[in-house]
């Protein structure tokens, strides 16, 4: 069994962080974003505080995402199927609890935690297949 290519890790992990704050943004400052304001007013949400750390986050998720892949390679294979299982299973980790926590405490309206849960799973899957088709072992 080969060793993790640490280096490829970090490079791929940064590099699935930044497109997991692109979706990010797209996601929250483009299609919630009459929602995210509509709370904002409302005196529900104040999100500035939080920014740095949801920015921070993503990459330690895109890191996470890539260090998962480089872990399962060997036993599953280099292929865009294992990063798709890589991908879906970890997106659903992360952006599920999230997401279902959101609505089930009722913080945010239902657009929220449904466009948090789609934007996160289709931001995550495409930044790991980035992060697996820049790792190499």
């Amino acid at each position: 069994m080969s060793q993790i290519n640490v280096k490829r890790v970090i490079l791929g992990g940064l590099v699935a962080g930044v497109l997991i704050n692109i979706g990010e943004f797209i996601t929250h400052g483009v299609f919630l974003r009459e929602t995210w304001q509509a709370m904002v007013n409302a005196g529900q949400s104040n999100p500035d505080p939080a920014m740095l750390w949801c920015v921070l986050s993503r990459f330690g998720i895109g890191g996470l995402l890539a260090w998962f892949y480089a872990a399962v390679r060997p036993r599953l294979g280099g292929s865009p199927k294992t990063a798709l299982i890589i991908a879906v299973v970890g997106s659903l980790l992360v952006w599920g609890p999230m997401s279902l926590d959101m609505g089930l405490f009722g913080v945010a309206p239902l657009a929220a935690p449904l466009g948090t849960f789609i934007g996160g799973m289709i931001s995550g899957i495409v930044g790991l297949f980035v992060a697996a088709w820049i790792y190499k072992e």
